[in-house]
């Protein structure tokens, strides 16, 4: 897995499979390595049996961490219900649950690279070590563009820049890429790799939250032509909403066209944040909505 990344380009493995859901995985994993690719990032190497299942891989697939939590000695898969969403039983251990995009992976190797965003001056480590077992469930496609997307908008802060790494270094060199991004730092734009034909726009400083913050009102400015693009937006929820409504709404790019990936939500923790999105997809299955249709979680997701 050393070298240029073995993830196939986006468009060729969406021709295999649409949006949506790859086989699902759910395995416990040995934290094999965990190294610096750049100053406020981690990038980590897991290992385990079941990632042999994962299949078909695209850049960017999203999944989860299973950690244990506080106090326990260990944690316990979820089971699915009748709605096909997770559920632990009374008396099981109930994991943490941190979310992360696959930045390599060797399925046959059950093996999968992913960085992790670190707090802005390092406040806070790991909850994790190089040796420890933890879970791994997925995979979520992150980014399947139509095979005939040529133009390709990548917006997001410091908590999406992994994945939005992932995304460029799977472009084929003829694609053309503009990309706007936030960061805390100057030097964690080295995560981005090189593509010949990327344009970015940094922006450095705190996070944005919210409608009309910097990140969403750069991101503005960018002309996106609706044939022949795909959108692929990360960030704070408010953030992703507002650019959301406007790529679709106002530039007219189909819901297939964009790929919303809220990755926070101002004045919610990380674990308040997933219990109101798991009641969120509850209420919409007793609604009879399909909950593994791309559009119907991006609605969820985006609190719509």
């Amino acid at each position: 897995m050393n070298g240029a990344p073995t993830l196939p380009s986006p468009a060729r493995a969406a021709e295999a499979r649409p949006r949506g859901y790859a086989a699902r995985v759910a395995s416990r994993v040995t934290v094999e390595s965990i190294v610096q690719p750049v100053p406020g990032f981690a990038r980590v190497t897991v290992a385990g049996e079941g990632l042999t299942a994962y299949d078909p891989v695209l850049p960017a697939d999203a999944f989860k961490l299973l950690l244990p939590a506080p106090g326990d000695d260990g944690f316990d898969f979820p089971q699915r219900g009748a709605d096909g969403l997770p559920a632990w039983p009374q008396g099981a251990r109930r994991p943490i649950l941190r979310p992360y995009a696959v930045r390599d992976a060797d399925p046959a190797a059950g093996r999968i690279v992913f960085d992790v965003a670190l707090r802005p001056g390092g406040a806070a480590p790991l909850r994790f070590a190089a040796g420890d077992e933890i879970g791994l469930a997925g995979m979520r496609h992150g980014y399947a563009p139509a095979s005939g997307a040529t133009r390709h908008l990548l917006v997001g802060d410091r908590s999406a820049l992994p994945a939005i790494a992932a995304i460029v270094a799977s472009l084929p060199a003829a694609a053309r890429v503009t990309a706007v991004l936030e960061v805390a730092a100057e030097e964690e734009r080295g995560l981005l790799p090189a593509h010949p034909g990327l344009a970015a726009e940094w922006l450095v400083g705190p996070a944005s939250a919210g409608a009309g913050s910097p990140l969403e009102q750069a991101a503005r400015t960018v002309a996106v032509p609706a044939a022949g693009a795909h959108a692929w937006i990360g960030g704070e929820v408010g953030v992703v909403r507002a650019l959301h409504a406007h790529l679709t709404a106002a530039l007219g790019l189909s819901l297939a066209q964009v790929h919303a990936v809220p990755c926070w939500e101002r004045g919610r923790t990380a674990d308040e944040r997933d219990a109101a999105m798991l009641e969120r997809y509850r209420a919409a299955a007793a609604r009879g909505r399909d909950v593994a249709d791309p559009d119907v979680a991006d609605a969820i997701e985006l609190g719509a």
